[in-house]
Parts: C-alpha cells; sequence; structure tokens
C-alpha cells in the first residue's frame, strides 16, 4: 500500500483525480534526479546555464510548488511539527535576507528549501517511508548502473587531470558520484539487512554502487558511508540482541557519542587510512581563508547563497591560495556560518541533535525499520558534511530522504 491519502477506487475516480495521482507519483522521481546531478555533465553540456538546464530547473521548482500546495490543503498545520528545527532555520534566512549581500540570491535559496522542504513533507504523508526508499533505490540504482556503464565503455565517465583515473561516471566530478553513491549504499543496504526487501536486483544494486563508491576515490563519501553503514549495523544488532529497549536506546546513544569522539581523536588515522593527510586535501588552508570572512559577520551572516555571488569573497580567496577554481568552502557547517552566521549553524545543528535523538528512540523503542535506515542516513550527513558544502541545509538527496521518510504526526483538537 503506497498511498496514505486515501484516493477513490479506479472505477469512481474523476479525470482531476487521476492526474493527482499521477503527479503524485511523479513528484519523487522528478526531486530525486534532479537533487542527484547526474543530469549534468561537462562533457556533453558547455555549462550549467544552457536552455535543459534551465527547464530542468523550472520542472523541479514547479513540482515542489505543486507538492507544496498539496501538503497546505491536507496537513498545513502538521507542518508546523514536521521539522520545526529546521523551520526556524528557514525563518532566520528569510530575516536575513534584509541583511544579505545579495538579496536576490538569498532570496531565491529560501523559496527554493521552503518549496523544497514543504513537497518533501507532502510525500511523507503521501506515502509509506518504504515505498519512498525503494523507489529512491530504483532511480539511483538505474543512475549507479550507468555510471558504471559510461566509466567502462567510454573516457567521458573517467577523470582528468589531478584526479586522474578516478569514476565520475554520468556525474560532473568524482565526488558527485561518491556521494549519490554512499547514500545509496546506505539506503539499499538498508533495505536488505533490514528485511524490508530482499530480492536479486536489491543485491545487484548494492553491488554496483559498491564499485562506484569504491572507484570514485571519494575520501569523504567513504568515510560518510562507512560510519553511517556502522551506526545502522550496531542499531540492528541492539534491535535483534532484544536488549532492553530504554537500555537500548541509551546504549546506542553512547556508542555514537563515543564514535563521534573517536573520530575526532583519531582524525590522522583515519586521514592516513583514506589516504589523505592533515590538511585533507588543502581543505584546512580554504577553511581559514573563509573563517576569516565569518569572523567579519558572526551573527548576521552574509546572506544564504552569496559566497559565490560576492566579489568581496571568492576571487580574495582564489587569489590568496593560488586556487582558481574553489567554488565553496568544502564544508556544509562552514558554509552555513559564513552566509546565516552563528544563530544559522546553531539551528542547524539543533536539527540534526533531533534527528538523532528521535531516530534512535523510534529505532529502538518503536522497532521502526524505517528509522533504523533514516538514523544512518542522518549520521553520514553529519560526516559529509564536513567536508562537503554539497551537503548540509541545502535542498540534496540526504534532506529529501530525511524529510520525507520521518514520522507522520497528526494534530487533533478538543
Amino acid at each position: 500500500m503506497t498511498e496514505a491519502i486515501s484516493l477513490p477506487p479506479a472505477a469512481g475516480r474523476t479525470v482531476d483525480q487521476d492526474l493527482l495521482m499521477l503527479l503524485d507519483h511523479a513528484l519523487p522521481v522528478v526531486l530525486i534526479i534532479k537533487l542527484s546531478g547526474a543530469w549534468y555533465h561537462p562533457g556533453l553540456l558547455p555549462n550549467d546555464t544552457v536552455p535543459g538546464i534551465a527547464l530542468l530547473n523550472a520542472l523541479f521548482l514547479a513540482f515542489c510548488l505543486y507538492g507544496t500546495v498539496r501538503l497546505l490543503l491536507t496537513h498545513a498545520i502538521e507542518t508546523i511539527f514536521a521539522e520545526p528545527a529546521y523551520l526556524a532555520l528557514l525563518v532566520l534566512a528569510a530575516i536575513g535576507i534584509t541583511l544579505s549581500v545579495s538579496s536576490p540570491n538569498s532570496l531565491g535559496m529560501v523559496r527554493t528549501a521552503a518549496l523544497f522542504f514543504g513537497s518533501c513533507v507532502f510525500l511523507r504523508y503521501r506515502f509509506s517511508p518504504y515505498y519512498l526508499m525503494r523507489l529512491f533505490v530504483a532511480v539511483m540504482g538505474a543512475v549507479m548502473l550507468l555510471s558504471l556503464l559510461t566509466a567502462l565503455a567510454t573516457p567521458v565517465g573517467i577523470m582528468h587531470g589531478f584526479d586522474a583515473g578516478r569514476w565520475r561516471g554520468i556525474f560532473n566530478h568524482k565526488n558527485s558520484l561518491g556521494e549519490a553513491a554512499a547514500i545509496t549504499l546506505i539506503v539499499g543496504g538498508g533495505l536488505f539487512a533490514a528485511n524490508i526487501l530482499r530480492t536479486y536486483w536489491l543485491v545487484s544494486v548494492v553491488v554496483v554502487t559498491f564499485v562506484c563508491l569504491i572507484m570514485s576515490g571519494s575520501a569523504t563519501a567513504l568515510a560518510a558511508a562507512a560510519v553511517g553503514s556502522l551506526v545502522f549495523a550496531t542499531a540492528l544488532l541492539i534491535v535483534r540482541l532484544q536488549v532492553i529497549r530504554q537500555q537500548g536506546l541509551w546504549l546506542l546513544l553512547a556508542l555514537i557519542t563515543l564514535l563521534a569522539i573517536g573520530g575526532y581523536a583519531s582524525t590522522g588515522l583515519i586521514a592516513a587510512a583514506l589516504g589523505r593527510d592533515l590538511t585533507f586535501t588543502s581543505r584546512t588552508e580554504i577553511w581559514q581563508q573563509f573563517l576569516y570572512f565569518a569572523d567579519q559577520r558572526p551573527w548576521a551572516g552574509w546572506g544564504w547563497a552569496t559566497i559565490s555571488t560576492t566579489d568581496q569573497m571568492l576571487p580574495i580567496i582564489r587569489q590568496t591560495l593560488g586556487l582558481p577554481y574553489i567554488q565553496t568552502p568544502h564544508s556544509g557547517y562552514l558554509s552555513l556560518l559564513v552566509e546565516l552566521g552563528y544563530p544559522g549553524l546553531l539551528a542547524f545543528a539543533a536539527w540534526l541533535s533531533h534527528i538523532i535523538f528521535m531516530t534512535c528512540r523510534r529505532a529502538i523503542l518503536g522497532r521502526s525499520r524505517a528509522a533504523l535506515i533514516r538514523l544512518a542516513v542522518a549520521c553520514a550527513l553529519i560526516v559529509h558534511s564536513l567536508f562537503e558544502s554539497t551537503s548540509g541545509a541545502l535542498p540534496s538527496l540526504w534532506l529529501l530522504l530525511l524529510f520525507a521518510v520521518g514520522p507522520r504526526i497528526t494534530i487533533r483538537w478538543h
């Protein structure tokens, strides 16, 4: 049963209801394809402003608007309680528009993020989490297979220059392939391990995805996938061993805390294991430069989506470091700090902490298999956001899953 909102049987439906059903099922597919980033490849398109890209962006926003309107017509009140900490982040970003160094860009990002959030929460109420995760693996599995074939059969799927030999498949960069493979591996492996779906097709997707992840050579994606998988396996083991539920909850939270502390204390060993030095491919030098700009506006920030648009930031950093192709701080947290200040960063941290605690509760106390996978995705996102700006608080495959497969809240008035 995929529907959470009941519809009349086929014989009794009108044309309008059939159209709504078609659009409802198309919504998650459009979001997954757009957020995967697999639709843009520098070997096939000259830049990311060609008409086809603009059309896809417009289609993405149109479907987000559709999902948000559908949500407001069916579960308007529940939207407030779905993810309050992330809503607080959106409110802070909206307030920051007036202080932004590029108000049009900040306004556009707030609009996109709000519509994306609304459409994802609509999916939470429209479909079951298991249907959405199976659909996610089906779409991304096809993307992974195409990336595998492209890398094996053509030079287009292989990186050149500094990262020569590493796979990028049908993506624009090896890190993009690695990120997509990491989240697909966590969800696909979770579906199999939790006994939600066990088919030869799923095993094939997991194997192909694992190969793409390894061959991409993305250390960040490998670390995120490893942490997510470890947390998932630990939580699943606690459930399978039938540990007393309250004790199991505190045990899992303690293990996650120890994993975080141990990871921080073993930074040097982890970097060496991943073939990196302590600068994480010069990321620490980049972070230091962006922190200088964050210190200039620590509370108001420069405005959401302004790092790449202001002439006061990227050109100076590129010239200082001698790296002409820098586009982001290579950290989702640092991006938030620069653009939204400490309030925005704290709101995002509060949302992530709330996600971790509540999914642990649902996974251990409620024995929810969907919560097990959601917990793994959240933990992997925390790691990935340390070194890449493509995750963090921006619309992404990570947030799509965290928003869409969350718990449904029903408000009853007495």
